[in-house]
């Protein structure tokens, strides 16, 4: 028997969530030997001075994995900024969360956020017995709103944005 047919199968709100426009264009790149501007790819190493850092860094033991909210310093900096540019008051502890990118912190808001619906077998016994309906604004960002919702899941509720 294969290790294949012994595997888990995923959670059937996960089939039929397609792959994003980044993996699909990455693969084409590949395979076609072409150069990938889909996800901004750099073609230089940076700034010397921001590679020196980040050595600097490293050699003076900051190696580890961060909290998994973020660093506190860098949380701190992020509740500053806020209340500097827009008057918001936060909590460092509490209100922050470092993501490693967009598409991370839109999964992690929509799931931390949405109710789960009970049709849904896969979904935990303790989810409450009702679905939310996110609004899904009108964006370039590949996930935001239905395969992240669909992941939660939810059932989006599109809204055009004026420019």
């Amino acid at each position: 028997m294969s290790d294949r047919a012994n595997r888990t199968p995923t959670a059937a709100r996960l089939h039929g969530i397609p792959p994003t426009i980044f993996s699909t264009m990455s693969a084409l790149a590949v395979k076609t030997r072409a150069v990938n501007l889909g996800q901004g790819f750099p073609d230089v190493d940076g700034p010397p001075e921001v590679i020196a850092a980040a050595v600097a860094a490293l050699e003076s033991g900051a190696n580890q994995y961060a909290p998994g909210i973020g660093i506190p310093a860098l949380r701190q900096a992020i509740v500053r900024h806020q209340r500097r540019h827009y008057g918001i008051e936060l909590d460092p502890d509490t209100e922050v969360v470092v993501t490693t990118g967009c598409t991370e912190g839109i999964a992690a808001a929509l799931l931390g956020t949405l109710a789960f619906s009970l049709n849904d077998a896969s979904t935990a016994p303790s989810a409450q017995p009702r679905s939310d309906a996110p609004l899904q604004f009108a964006c370039d960002q590949d996930n935001l709103g239905t395969p992240d919702a669909d992941l939660a899941p939810a059932s989006p509720c599109s809204v055009a944005s004026e420019r």
